[in-house]
């Protein structure tokens, strides 16, 4: 939310390969959304909702991803035994 309760910042996060449709619909859905919005919170300004792709997310499946390959790389190696 910004500052001046004008704005809210709505973070959100897709399936691999179905980011951009996301991205389309959740543009296509603003103004329903802001309505829902309005009915529910009962501020005399509902703010203009922006959306913004997280990318907490992603950051968390490169790291499992490389942490598993690592992982991987030390079993071959004889280093650990993965239970």
């Amino acid at each position: 939310m910004s500052p001046d309760m004008r704005r809210a910042y709505v973070l959100w996060t897709a399936l691999p390969g179905h980011e951009e449709r996301m991205e389309r619909e959740l543009a296509r859905s603003a103004v329903p959304l802001r309505s829902a919005v309005a009915t529910l919170v009962g501020l005399k300004h509902t703010p203009a909702l922006h959306f913004r792709r997280s990318v907490v997310t992603e950051e968390a499946t490169r790291m499992e991803e490389a942490w598993t390959r690592l992982d991987r790389e030390r079993e071959e190696m004889g280093e650990l035994k993965v239970p």
